[in-house]
């Protein structure tokens, strides 16, 4: 039977405003994923700035990168179109969370020079190269190692730059993919974040944030109406412009650190707001050896309390006693409210049993909260 051959309908125009995407958020803040639906003006924007984060760093040969995820979401969708812009090639690893071994082979056989990776993931690689000087040196052949999605441990993010490699901060976001880049290279300013060119962004002040003992001014990243990457209407506030909720603090002109999202930032229950994040910083910065992941919460509790997830072979009661040792004097420095001083308000939980997103892998503080509420309104009983 000869198939029978139909010219496909012509397309019809679009508008700038109709939706041509819609993607998948990891579900960080929610607990699950929720749509985004992005039009054609949107999309043009990812094209250009995915064209400026992809430039190669040598355009005499072809770009490899690594895939990074799911085409549902905004992170491989973004370094996709960036990489195709420029020719460049995406190796699909066996998953996401792929073997030091994986990547060197990646590597040797098919000429790896860009890394693209979620913290979560890149962060093993970063721990085998503190053990084996080869893996270390691979790392530094790469012209440029992305990392993106969420924060990157403090000393890791000192170890890569201590060690030469080429590590950057791609900053964004589902609704707007990437807004902010990292400076890089080995100077003062390399980890500060600027804006993408040609974007049109705010950093509004918000009220009633304070510091370890000072006043300290934090700006939420807002997305004006006129940029081309501001997301579609339904997100938007009553002001027409799209409220990320992320906050910084400008260090020089144009240059800014990322200070944690609002929700990050819990209110006690005196309404003053605490830092959790700072807190978890220090707890891996000082006692990364005994436990391998941690969290902190306490939204309306008189003070913060910190879920930890031990190393293996470590003794419970130990652990809490060497916590409250090591931070002791970074707590002297906080407000009241903010201060974890008390072995019961340190929860010790089994390894991977606190719930994480499947993306990024990044444990998701308010179900932790909701998950063990009975818990916690026990020990806060107690301490009354």
């Amino acid at each position: 039977m000869v198939p029978r051959l139909e010219n496909l309908p012509p397309l019809s125009p679009m508008s700038g405003d109709q939706t041509v995407f819609v993607f998948h958020t990891s579900g960080s803040t929610s607990g699950s994923p929720k749509l985004v639906p992005c039009s054609q003006r949107w999309l043009s924007t990812m094209v250009t700035k995915a064209r400026f984060i992809c430039t190669p760093h040598d355009p005499q040969r072809q770009d490899v990168s690594t895939w990074m995820g799911s085409m549902c979401h905004i992170a491989q969708n973004f370094m996709l179109i960036g990489a195709l812009q420029h020719g460049s090639c995406t190796v699909q690893p066996t998953k996401i969370a792929f073997s030091s071994e994986e990547l060197v082979d990646m590597i040797h056989r098919c000429h790896l020079n860009r890394l693209n990776q979620f913290p979560t993931f890149f962060s093993s690689h970063l721990r085998n190269a503190r053990l084996h000087p080869k893996l270390l040196g691979q790392l530094q052949t790469l012209d440029e190692i992305i990392y993106s999605g969420l924060p990157l441990r403090h000393e890791d993010e000192e170890f890569a730059y201590h060690n030469g490699l080429k590590i950057k901060n791609l900053f964004g976001n589902t609704e707007c993919g990437a807004m902010l880049l990292s400076v890089g290279g080995s100077g003062p300013d390399a980890a500060l974040l600027r804006a993408t060119p040609n974007t049109s962004y705010g950093f509004v002040p918000i009220d009633g944030t304070s510091g370890h003992q000072s006043s300290t001014q934090l700006l939420e990243l807002v997305i004006l109406a006129d940029s081309g990457d501001c997301p579609d209407v339904s997100l938007r506030g009553t002001d027409g412009d799209f409220h990320t909720g992320d906050l910084f603090q400008e260090m020089s002109t144009g240059l800014y650190t990322f200070c944690g999202r609002n929700d990050d930032w819990i209110k006690s229950e005196n309404s003053l707001r605490c830092d959790t994040r700072a807190i978890e910083d220090n707890i891996r910065a000082t006692c990364g050896e005994l436990i391998e992941e941690c969290i902190v919460v306490g939204t309306g509790r008189p003070s913060p309390a910190l879920f930890v997830e031990p190393a293996a072979g470590i003794d419970h009661n130990r652990l809490k006693r060497e916590i409250i040792r090591k931070t002791r004097a970074f707590h002297s420095r906080r407000y009241l409210h903010e201060r974890i001083t008390s072995p019961e308000l340190i929860i010790i939980v089994p390894s991977k049993s606190l719930p994480r997103t499947v993306t990024k892998g990044n444990i998701r503080r308010r179900a932790v909260e909701e998950a063990y509420q009975l818990q916690l309104d026990s020990i806060f009983a107690s301490l009354r």
